[in-house]
């Protein structure tokens, strides 16, 4: 499996989970103005209201419809459902970009990276 050049091997002594890889994502300020970064929390913000739109719009169209249900449309749903369970991780990401530190706790810091690339995959 190849490997993000975003994540980085380290020893967790905080948490106590040993080795392992962190996801460096949400660490990475630099220089950044105030314009860039509040275009992407905007940008994030459409991606989010978009697809909670469109997902649930899918599911109501295909649970409410008899004729809707057919074995091609429960796959769609699957990937309705799947793309929602990507979505809640959007504002937490948005979050993260505004502040340095991760204060969203231990479960949401791995919670947010799994949700994000197992579910896309």
């Amino acid at each position: 499996m190849a490997w993000n050049s975003s994540y980085v091997f380290g020893h967790d002594n905080v948490s106590g989970w040993g080795d392992r890889y962190f996801f460096t994502y949400y660490s990475e300020f630099g220089q950044r103005s105030v314009a860039a970064i509040a275009s992407e929390v905007s940008v994030f913000l459409i991606i989010l209201i978009l697809s909670v739109f469109a997902n649930v719009s899918i599911a109501v169209c295909v649970m409410r419809f008899p004729d809707m249900k057919t074995v091609t449309n429960s796959f769609v749903l699957n990937l309705a459902a799947a793309d929602l369970l990507f979505a809640i991780s959007i504002p937490a990401v948005a979050y993260s970009r505004l502040q340095p530190n991760w204060k969203l706790g231990d479960v949401a810091c791995r919670l947010v990276p799994y949700v994000q690339v197992s579910i896309a995959h």
